[in-house]
This record gives structure tokens, sequence and C-alpha cells, in this order.
């Protein structure tokens, strides 16, 4: 299952769903729009039965309910948002999302988008690296030496913290730092209170 956006002109901005599992699923779309990276100035809920094996498409102004030009295909005034994100939640949690943002990404304007990052071990070998931010941050990027992450290179929503699995090959001290290319600074992984790595705990309690 997955949502894409699409950018259809003065026929404004599509959302695009796809279910590729053979039973119907239930989701909820949430659609947000963010100007300055942390002042949302849009936003809508809908639930949708997803049909097996298929697709489907909504506009964001009947998922609004009324009129925003979110792609600045008008141009009447200054443009409402410079991101919109599109989020697709089932019972389990987060499935999915797909940003939007006006203006492309060839202009990246550079600010304090307040990223925090924090990380609990889950056995020697394994960890959860726990991310947010307070705006918007553009193409995150995990480094942390000798651990291997299951996603990398991706957006943040400030309302959607995510989850990452950090995985090595032999047990090691964790640190790192989380980027994004419209940061003005980085972040440094700290570790969640009382998370120490199960071979730390066996050292102290030694």
């Amino acid at each position: 299952m997955a949502v894409f956006l699409s950018d259809e002109g003065v026929n404004g901005l599509w959302l695009h769903l796809i279910n590729e599992h053979a039973d119907a699923e239930v989701v909820e779309l949430e659609l947000s729009a963010w100007q300055g990276g942390d002042v949302r100035v849009a936003h809508a809920r809908q639930t949708l039965t997803l049909a097996p094996r298929s697709a489907q498409s909504l506009c964001s102004l009947t998922l609004l309910g009324h009129f925003s030009d979110l792609t600045h295909a008008y141009q009447f005034g200054p443009p409402v948002c410079e991101a919109v994100v599109a989020s697709l939640r089932n019972a389990q949690g987060l499935i999915g999302q797909a940003f939007y943002f006006q203006g492309g990404t060839g202009h990246t304007p550079v600010t304090d988008v307040g990223l925090q990052a924090s990380v609990r071990w889950l056995d020697d070998q394994h960890a959860e690296l726990s991310l947010s931010s307070t705006h918007v941050a553009r193409g995150v990027h995990l480094e942390v030496p000798g651990f291997v992450a299951d996603d990398d290179f991706f957006h943040l929503s400030p309302c959607t913290p995510r989850c990452i699995s950090l995985r090595s090959q032999r047990p090691q001290p964790l640190l790192g730092w989380v980027h994004a290319i419209n940061a003005r600074h980085s972040a440094a992984i700290a570790l969640a209170a009382h998370a120490e790595s199960p071979m730390a705990a066996q050292r102290i309690a030694a």
C-alpha cells in the first residue's frame, strides 16, 4: 500500500492511493499543508476503504472541502504553503507518506528545523532510533558508523515522528548524527533514559 502526490496544474494537487494486497483495507488518509516549515495552514482527515488490488485518486480540494491553491497554480499573491504532506495509516500505524514541495527542491531554505534523535537498545546488536522535528525536515540522512538503518534519506513531518531500526554485525557503541539538507544544525543521537545496551548493563553489573 502506498500514497503518492501529483501536481495537476490548475486542477490542483491530487492524491493517489494504491492497495496491492488481496484483501480490502480500511485506512486513514491525512493531508497537511505547512508554511514556514512549522505552521500548518490546511489540514484534513478521511477514512477510506481501499478495494483489493486497486488504485484510486482523490483531489486535495475534495479532501479539504474548500479551495486552497496548494500548488500556487493561479499565483494569486504569495504561495499558500511551502510543503504538503500526505500520510496513510491503518490499524497498525503509518503505512507511508508522500511530500510535495511548492517550487520543487531546487531551492531549499536552511533553518533550525528542531531535529531530535534518541536511541534505545533492543539487544547487543539491534537498536531503535526515534526521530522528530519541529519543522518539515528535508532529505534526512543518518550517520551511524558501524550500523545499518532500515530507512535513510527521507523527509520528516513535524506531526509524524519516525522510528528507524538499526543493526550491527557485532556489539559496539552507538554514536552518530542525524542531518537534513534544510537544517542549519545536525542532531547528535542521544541515548534514551534507562536505555543502555545489554552489553553495557552486563559490564556495570560485573
